[in-house]
């Protein structure tokens, strides 16, 4: 918060004087200073009376949860509306990203096609997994299926101006879903709330699809049912932007805190920390 003192009121359309005769005394008077120019003037030296800041802490056990959680083979994405930069610091200090160096990040900024852009960055998200894939196991692939899903070491960011393109592709869709599939950590960045519906929309389409393959008819339908059955997708969020991506999941929990309870009233199950999501699924899941 900053406050000046100025003297003059500012003002965006000062009225225009006709031109003083010669001889007249207003001739010889100085023009007066410009509202604008005293308004601006008056900002040269402004005195600070103070700067307010919020701390959003990780609450207490979240590193040590998310650690158990992937011991257990459970995926675990980070799907936040903030920038792209404080969203994976939060993901290192929570343990999901591991290896910054070698964290993929799709980002167009202001390209002048975007949507070259994001193919040119999906394809290079490709390579760098195929060459992780073949550089431990001594194997190459000539496409992403080719690659187990039991092999997920890669790392992957996007934001959400980026993502929009990806989503308003099929095409694109696929193919980022594929490589989201092979990786342990993923971070999505600058997302609105219907971007994180529509993210898990996609997944659970990719997923039952490939289990499905080239079947059709009943076959087709009971694979894609099977599939859903053996593995859910389970959405957890404290916040009213977070409303449509529980709704949206099989399984959503809402954590009470102070951003309301429009995510505890949408949800499944409420809790009230999130280190509370490990005996949740490990223990009473398991009697579910």
């Amino acid at each position: 918060m900053i406050r000046a003192r100025c003297s003059h009121a500012l003002t965006l359309a000062a009225p225009v004087r006709p031109a003083a005769l010669p001889g007249h005394p207003s001739a010889t008077t100085p023009p007066s200073p410009s509202p604008v120019r005293s308004f601006v003037r008056s900002f040269r030296s402004p005195e600070l009376i103070g700067v307010t800041a919020i701390e959003d802490k990780l609450q207490q056990g979240v590193p040590a949860a998310i650690e158990t959680l992937l011991d257990a083979g459970i995926r675990i994405w980070m799907i936040t509306g903030d920038k792209q930069e404080t969203a994976i610091n939060i993901a290192v200090s929570c343990n999901l990203v591991k290896h910054v160096d070698s964290l993929m990040i799709v980002n167009v900024g202001d390209a002048d096609d975007p949507v070259a852009r994001v193919t040119d960055l999906i394809g290079d998200a490709e390579s760098k997994i195929e060459a992780m894939y073949r550089k431990e196991t001594g194997l190459t692939v000539d496409d992403l299926e080719e690659i187990p899903d039991t092999w997920q070491h890669g790392e992957f960011s996007i934001d959400g101006p980026t993502l929009n393109y990806v989503l308003a592709s099929d095409a694109l869709q696929l193919r980022m879903a594929q490589i989201v599939a092979r990786c342990s950590g993923v971070v999505i960045s600058r997302s609105s709330p219907s971007q994180k519906a529509a993210v898990v929309s996609m997944m659970k389409e990719y997923e039952m699809s490939k289990a499905a393959g080239k079947s059709r008819g009943i076959i087709r339908w009971y694979k894609r049912y099977k599939r859903r059955l053996q593995g859910k997708m389970l959405s957890i969020g404290d916040g009213a932007n977070d409303v449509a991506m529980i709704q949206t999941a099989d399984v959503g929990i809402g954590i009470m805190g102070k951003e309301g309870r429009q995510a505890t009233n949408s949800s499944d199950y409420a809790i009230s920390q999130f280190r509370f999501l490990v005996p949740l699924l490990l223990v009473h899941g398991g009697y579910l």
